[in-house]
C-alpha cells in the first residue's frame, strides 16, 4: 500500500463504480479499491504529468450525465471497498430495486456516511452536494 504524499501532489482525482483513481505528480497512477492506495500504472519517462491529468480529466467530465448521477448515488449509498458489490447487484437486476435493497441488507454492505443507507446524496439548501467524509 502507499501514500498519496509520497508521490507528488493529486492533479485529478476519478471516481468509478468500484474504484478511486489519482494522477499524481511525480508520474504514478494510484487506485483504490477499498483497500488503500496502490500504484496502477506509470506515466512513461518524460511524459507531462500535467497535460495527462488535463486529458484524463477532460474525457472524465465529458461522460454522459447518467453517469456521473450515478457515481455519485453509489458514493452516497455505500463504502468504497463494498460499492463493486452493490454496482454488481445492479447490473445484476436493474428493474428491481426491492431485490437490490434486500440483497443488500442480506450480505451486510455497510452504508457510507451520516444518512447510513441514503441512496441519494445529501444536498444543502441550494442543491450543492455536502462532501461525504466516510468514503
Amino acid at each position: 500500500m502507499v501514500r498519496l504524499s509520497d508521490h507528488g501532489r493529486e492533479l485529478a482525482g476519478m471516481e468509478y463504480a468500484d474504484f478511486r483513481i489519482a494522477i499524481m505528480s511525480h508520474g504514478p497512477v494510484l487506485r483504490n479499491q477499498g483497500a488503500g492506495w496502490k500504484s496502477w500504472k506509470r506515466l512513461k519517462a518524460g511524459a507531462d504529468s500535467v497535460a495527462y491529468a488535463a486529458k484524463a480529466l477532460a474525457a472524465y467530465h465529458a461522460r454522459p450525465a447518467d453517469f456521473h448521477a450515478y457515481i455519485r448515488a453509489l458514493v452516497a449509498a455505500c463504502d468504497l471497498a463494498h460499492r463493486g458489490q452493490l454496482n454488481a447487484l445492479v447490473d445484476q437486476m436493474p428493474n428491481d430495486p426491492d431485490a437490490v435493497w434486500s440483497m443488500v441488507r442480506r450480505s451486510r454492505i455497510r452504508p457510507a456516511g451520516p444518512g447510513r443507507g441514503a441512496l441519494l446524496p445529501s444536498t444543502d439548501g441550494a442543491g450543492r452536494r455536502q462532501p461525504n467524509w466516510s468514503s
